[in-house]
C-alpha cells in the first residue's frame, strides 16, 4: 500500500489537485494558506476514501471532519502533552474524573468522524458507484473466508484514518515550508524558476516524469523536516479462532529521504541571511488559465 509502485498509481489524483492549486492561487493569492490546505485535503480524501471535492459548499462537512481529527491527533504527538505520561497512576482514576471524561469524549468524536468517512467510502461501492480508494483496496484484498468481516472493517477503518491524517498533516507542513522558503529567499526562487523554464518551458505544466530533471526543486520541496514521529495503528485479526494483535507503525524515514540522491547538499545550501533581490517570480493569471485549459 505504501511502496513506490503503489504510490505511483495515485499520481493522476495528485496531478489533478496540483493543476487546480495554481488556478486558486491566481484568483485569490491572499488566501494561499487555505488553498494549500485544500489541495492536501483534496488529495488525501480521494486516495483514502474516494471522496471527490467539488469546490462547493458541500465540501464544508469534509473540512470540518478533517479539522476535528487534526485538532485531536496533533497534541497526542507532543511528548508530555498529557499529565498521564508523567504520572501513569492517573489512569486508575474513576471514570467520572475530568481527564477520563475528556479521553472518552475524544474517543467518541474520533470514532464518529472515522465511521462517517468509512461509511461514505463503502456506500459508494455498495451502490455500484465505485471510486477506487485505500478502503476499497483493503477490502478487496482481504480474504473474508479467513478473517471475520467485522475485524477486516476495524483494521481498514483504523489503518485508513491513521494514514489519512498523517499524510495530510505532513503534506500541508511541507508545502507551507516551501512557500515560506521561496518568500524569504527570492534569489533561490529565481534559480528554481530558471530550472523550470529550462526543463519544462512555457507551454506545459510539470509532470512526475520531469522530477529527475529538476534536482533543485526536488531538494527544495523535501528540505523541510517536521520531526521524526511514528503513527501507530493497532488491530486484531482472527484466524482459526486464534486471536492476535497486529501493529502497523508508520515512520517517516527522514534520514533516507533527506540524504538520498546526488543533490543532497541542496538541503543545507539555502543561506540564512536576508536578500533583497527584486526579481521574485510572480504567478500570472493569464499563464495559469492558458496552461490548465
Amino acid at each position: 500500500m505504501f511502496n513506490a509502485d503503489a504510490i505511483a498509481q495515485w499520481h493522476p489524483v495528485q496531478l489533478k489537485s496540483d493543476r487546480n492549486l495554481p488556478c486558486r492561487l491566481s484568483e485569490s493569492p491572499k488566501e494561499f494558506l487555505a488553498h494549500v490546505h485544500y489541495a492536501g485535503t483534496e488529495t488525501g480524501l480521494r486516495v483514502a476514501y474516494g471522496v471527490e471535492l467539488t469546490g462547493e459548499e458541500d465540501d464544508r462537512q469534509y473540512f470540518e471532519m478533517v479539522q476535528t481529527m487534526q485538532d485531536i491527533s496533533r497534541p497526542l504527538l507532543l511528548p508530555g502533552a498529557h499529565v498521564m505520561e508523567a504520572f501513569p497512576f492517573l489512569r486508575y482514576l474513576p471514570s467520572w474524573s475530568g481527564i477520563k471524561r475528556l479521553a472518552e469524549d475524544t474517543k467518541d468524536e474520533i470514532a464518529k468522524t472515522t465511521n462517517k468517512l468509512f461509511a461514505i467510502a463503502t456506500t459508494d461501492t455498495e451502490t455500484g458507484v465505485i471510486r477506487e480508494s485505500m478502503v476499497t483496496r483493503i477490502l478487496a484484498d482481504s480474504n473474508i473466508e479467513d478473517v471475520h468481516t467485522s475485524e477486516v472493517r476495524d483494521m481498514c477503518l483504523y489503518l485508513t484514518a491513521t494514514s489519512f491524517i498523517a499524510g495530510v498533516d505532513t503534506t500541508n507542513a511541507t508545502m507551507e515550508a516551501y512557500f515560506l522558503t521561496m518568500a524569504m529567499h527570492p534569489d533561490i526562487q529565481t534559480s528554481a524558476q530558471a530550472e523550470l523554464d529550462a526543463v519544462i518551458g512555457p507551454d506545459r505544466l510539470p509532470e512526475f516524469s520531469d522530477l529527475a530533471s529538476l534536482p533543485s526543486l526536488k531538494e527544495l520541496s523535501r528540505r523541510h523536516c517536521d520531526g521524526i514521529s511514528s503513527h501507530r495503528s493497532a488491530y486484531h485479526t482472527s484466524r482459526k479462532r486464534m486471536t492476535s494483535i497486529m501493529d502497523i507503525t508508520f515512520l517517516q524515514e527522514h534520514w533516507s529521504i533527506r540524504t538520498c540522491g546526488p543533490c543532497q547538499e541542496m538541503q543545507t545550501s539555502i543561506p540564512t541571511q536576508k536578500h533583497s533581490t527584486p526579481n521574485a517570480i510572480c504567478l500570472r493569471k493569464a499563464d495559469v488559465q492558458r496552461l490548465t485549459q
